[in-house]
C-alpha cells in the first residue's frame, strides 16, 4: 500500500527546457508540497535547465572611455575564439577551461559583457553562487538593455536565499526587455518561492505568451504552481499540453499521469505511466503507481 503524504516535498519533476541554439544553465528545482495520489519520481530531486538564447556574436555598443584614457584596439578574432572555446568547455562541463576562456575573452574586450554572462553561467553551475553573482552584476551593468543578465541574477539570488534581491533583479529584467519572455520567468519563479502563487501564474502566463516557441520548463512551472493551490484539473491540463509540447518528456508525461490518477482518471493515468515507462523504465514509480491505477484499493491519501 502506497501512503502519500500532502507535505511530500517534489511530486513533479520539472521538465528539461528547449535551448534556442545556445548552451543551458542549470537551475536547482525548488519543488512544492504533494499534489497526487501516487509515489513521486526517483528523480525528484533532479536540476531544472533553463532556455537559454543563442550566443550573439556581434560586438556590444561601444562605451565613452573615462577621461585622461585611450582605447584600445579589440581584435575581434581573438574575443570571439575565446567565447567560442569558453562556451563550448562549458558545454562539455569543462569548467575550468571555460573560466580561463571567459577570463581571457575578458581580459581582450573588458566592457564585453558576453565574458562576464558566461563567466557567471559557469560559475553557476558548478553551485559557485557568490562568485556568479558578481559575474551577473558586471555583465548587468555593460548591457543594462538585456533582460537575461538580471534574469540570472534574480536565479543566483534565490540559491542565496535572498529573495528580495531576487524580485528586485527579476523586475528589471522585465523593465529592461518588456517584450522578452526571460524576464517574465524568472519574476514568476521568484513569486512562487515567495508562496505567492497567483501573482507567480500571471508572470509564467505573460512568459509563455512571449517565448518564441512552446517551452516544456514554462509549462512544468504552470502544473507545479496550480497543483500548490489544489487547483489539480487546471494543473492536469497544463500538463497534457506539456506532454504535447514535448511527447518524449519523461517528466511531463509522469506529471500528467500523477495529475490524472488524482482525478480519478483512472485508466487515461495508466496509459500516460506506460508512456512514462517506454521513455524511462528505470524508475520505479511508475511501475508502481500504474498497480494503484489498475487496483485503486490498493493507495490512500494522507496529510500526515
Amino acid at each position: 500500500m502506497i501512503m502519500i503524504s500532502s507535505r511530500t516535498r517534489s511530486l513533479f519533476m520539472l521538465g528539461l527546457a528547449i535551448s534556442l541554439c545556445g548552451s543551458v544553465t542549470v537551475m536547482r528545482a525548488q519543488h512544492g508540497s504533494g499534489a497526487g495520489g501516487g509515489s513521486t519520481s526517483e528523480n525528484a530531486g533532479a536540476v531544472m535547465k533553463l532556455p537559454a538564447k543563442k550566443p550573439v556574436r556581434t560586438a556590444p555598443t561601444s562605451t565613452k572611455p573615462k577621461p585622461g584614457t585611450r582605447t584600445q584596439p579589440v581584435d575581434n578574432s581573438q574575443l570571439e575564439d575565446a567565447l567560442s572555446l569558453a562556451d563550448d568547455a562549458r558545454q562539455a562541463r569543462r569548467y575550468e577551461a571555460a573560466e580561463r576562456g571567459y577570463l581571457l575573452a575578458a581580459k581582450i574586450a573588458p566592457n564585453d559583457p558576453r565574458s562576464y554572462l558566461g563567466l557567471g553561467h559557469a560559475y553557476y553551475s558548478q553551485k559557485k553562487f557568490a562568485e556568479a553573482e558578481k559575474s551577473y552584476v558586471r555583465a548587468a551593468s555593460l548591457s543594462k538593455a538585456d533582460s537575461e543578465p538580471y534574469a540570472r541574477l534574480a536565479f543566483t539570488y534565490t540559491e542565496l536565499q535572498r529573495l528580495d534581491e531576487a524580485l528586485a533583479a527579476a523586475r528589471r529584467a522585465v523593465t529592461a526587455q518588456p517584450d522578452n519572455y526571460y524576464g517574465y520567468l524568472a519574476v514568476g519563479y521568484v513569486l512562487s518561492l515567495r508562496h505567492n502563487y497567483a501573482e507567480a501564474e500571471t508572470a509564467y502566463r505573460k512568459a509563455v505568451s512571449l517565448a518564441p516557441q512552446p517551452l516544456p520548463v514554462l509549462q512544468a512551472e504552470l502544473v507545479r504552481i496550480l497543483s500548490e493551490q489544489r487547483r489539480y484539473a487546471d494543473a492536469a491540463a497544463e500538463a497534457k499540453k506539456g506532454v504535447e509540447i514535448a511527447p518524449k518528456d519523461y517528466s511531463a508525461r509522469f506529471s500528467y499521469a500523477i495529475l490524472l490518477q488524482k482525478l480519478g482518471q483512472l485508466l487515461p493515468s495508466a496509459q500516460e505511466y506506460i508512456e512514462a515507462i517506454k521513455l524511462n523504465s528505470k524508475d520505479s514509480a511508475p511501475h508502481s503507481n500504474i498497480g494503484d491505477d489498475l487496483c485503486p484499493g490498493s493507495y490512500r491519501l494522507t496529510d500526515s
